[in-house]
């Protein structure tokens, strides 16, 4: 997520997840899917997590797939992200 100097600001996390799980793109939300987390969710655990290690080391992780126009089925599209991911 864009990050200003050394400050978290959750809008662009917010801002990342509803463009990923905008439902025009994704079949209504059919494409959708989260690990460790429930995407109506998404957010408020991800928030949540972060609280739990502010003051410890650690690296958040999100990854967002995004294929051409055409390139690819969508769910085939949807399977290889779940299988990257996984």
């Amino acid at each position: 997520m864009k990050d200003s100097g050394n400050s978290f600001h959750a809008r662009h996390l917010k801002r990342a997840l509803d463009y990923v799980m905008n439902p025009e793109k994704t079949q209504g939300g059919r494409l959708v899917g989260a690990i460790n987390c429930q995407t109506d969710m998404a957010f408020e655990q991800m928030m949540d997590t972060r609280a739990v290690w502010k003051n410890r080391q650690a690296t958040g992780v999100s990854h967002h797939s995004s294929f051409k126009e055409d390139e690819v089925e969508p769910d085939r599209a949807f399977e290889i992200t779940q299988k990257f991911v996984a």
